[in-house]
């Protein structure tokens, strides 16, 4: 697998970046290509027929009918998966792990928002080794909330083939959250804070953010970083190369 993690503040775009680059390039969707590994693989035959069924709905293309299929069947798999969750974690993931939880312990967060983060994570460690068992060698897995940008602080244990850095004018990203947070709250920050106390807040976390990105460009060689300007012409192209480079010194491995 190769995995290429997009990392960037709260704010700075990811979600929405990342949902346009589906929408136009599906075939990099990481659930879609698991699907398709799995109907080509040789313990399709075997499954039930309710799985076939949902597999042959799938397939048929049809925007609403693919969709719900798809999240049916990938739920299915995920959910068998963390089953023998037990058996697919090593001693790397408990260092991981255990990094986490103690810089966890050293941010001034109010209490139930640690818990939410910590749950994420957990909730995104899963996922990744589900993809990481499911997608092959070649297959790419760009990741929009994944363990590199949940965590606080660089842990080297994490290595992506490949770190998109989204970047964007701090004072834009601050505008951005304190609107979307008077007219569209979403985060759970959002409903604690008055706006004074959250723009704080938002300074504090961009300020720790930046401290881990210049600690990503301390110990991960440049070659596997590259910055992706939010505010340029060609943000989903600029995405696309960097997988198809990824792509090509992959296999020059």
């Amino acid at each position: 697998m190769i995995w290429i993690e997009i990392i960037g503040p709260a704010g700075v775009g990811k979600s929405y970046w990342y949902e346009k680059f589906m929408q136009r390039y599906p075939d990099y969707e990481p659930k879609r290509k698991v699907l398709n590994n799995i109907s080509k693989s040789s313990k399709f035959e075997n499954f039930p027929f309710k799985i076939k069924f949902f597999f042959w709905l799938y397939k048929m293309d049809i925007n609403r009918i693919s969709n719900y299929s798809k999240h049916k069947l990938f739920v299915f798999f995920f959910k068998n998966f963390q089953k023998r969750s037990e058996s697919i974690f090593d001693e790397n993931d408990d260092i991981v792990i255990l990094k986490f939880l103690n810089n966890v312990d050293n941010l001034e967060e109010p209490k139930i928002v640690v818990l939410k983060n910590i749950c994420y994570f957990h909730e995104k460690l899963i996922e990744y080794k589900f993809y990481n068992f499911y997608l092959g060698e070649n297959d790419v897995y760009l990741a929009e909330d994944g363990l590199l940008h949940l965590s606080s602080i660089y842990i080297p244990e994490l290595k992506p083939d490949k770190i998109l850095i989204f970047d964007k004018n701090e004072a834009s990203i601050i505008s951005q959250r304190l609107k979307r947070a008077q007219n569209k709250p979403s985060a759970f920050i959002e409903f604690l804070y008055t706006k004074e106390t959250l723009k704080k807040y938002i300074g504090d976390y961009l300020s720790g953010y930046k401290s881990k990105i210049e600690e990503i460009y301390r110990y991960v060689s440049l070659h596997n970083i590259r910055k992706v300007k939010l505010d340029g012409p060609n943000v989903l192209e600029e995405i696309k190369n960097c997988i198809e480079y990824s792509l090509e010194t992959h296999n020059v491995k």
